[in-house]
C-alpha cells in the first residue's frame, strides 16, 4: 500500500494523504473563444495601378449570448498571394473598428488572392479569411 512517503507508525500520519498523489508543476489550461474573419476584395476585376479595397469583419464568440460579436481595436494583416504561388505575404496592417469591421486599401499590381489575417491574442486564436481572387487587367 502506498502511503505517499509517510510512516504509518508515525504520530503525524495523515490517512487523508493515502492514495493521493500531488501532481504539482502541471501546466495551466488556456481557454480561448472561437474567432471568425471574412474578406471581400473589390472591385473585381480591377485595372492595374488602381486602388483595390479589402473589407471584412473580425468576430469572436460571446459566451454570454451564444453569438459572434465584433472584436474591436485588433491588428489585422492584409495579405496577398500572387496567382500560381502558394505563399501569402503581408502588405499592410490595419485595425478593426468599434464593430470589428476591417478595411484596407492597396494598389492592384497583378492577379492573385487577397486575404485578411488575425494573429490572435491570449483569449482569441489566430484566424485567416479564405483568399478572394482578383483579376487585374
Amino acid at each position: 500500500m502506498a502511503f505517499n512517503g509517510q510512516d504509518p507508525l508515525s504520530p503525524d500520519f495523515d490517512m487523508t494523504q493515502v492514495g493521493y498523489a500531488d501532481q504539482g508543476g502541471l501546466a495551466s489550461t488556456r481557454v480561448q473563444r472561437y474567432s471568425r474573419l471574412t474578406v471581400n476584395a473589390a472591385p473585381e476585376p480591377v485595372r492595374k495601378g488602381k486602388t483595390l479595397t479589402a473589407t471584412g469583419k473580425l468576430t469572436r464568440a460571446d459566451w454570454e449570448t451564444n453569438t459572434y460579436k465584433g472584436y474591436t481595436k485588433q491588428a489585422v494583416e492584409l495579405q496577398f498571394r500572387k496567382a500560381g504561388t502558394s505563399t501569402y505575404k503581408t502588405v499592410k496592417t490595419v485595425y478593426s473598428d468599434s464593430s470589428g469591421n476591417v478595411k484596407a486599401t492597396t494598389t492592384a499590381k497583378c492577379d492573385g488572392y487577397w486575404r485578411l489575417r488575425f494573429e490572435g491574442t491570449s483569449t482569441t486564436p489566430a484566424v485567416s479569411a479564405t483568399g478572394d481572387y482578383v483579376d487585374v487587367r
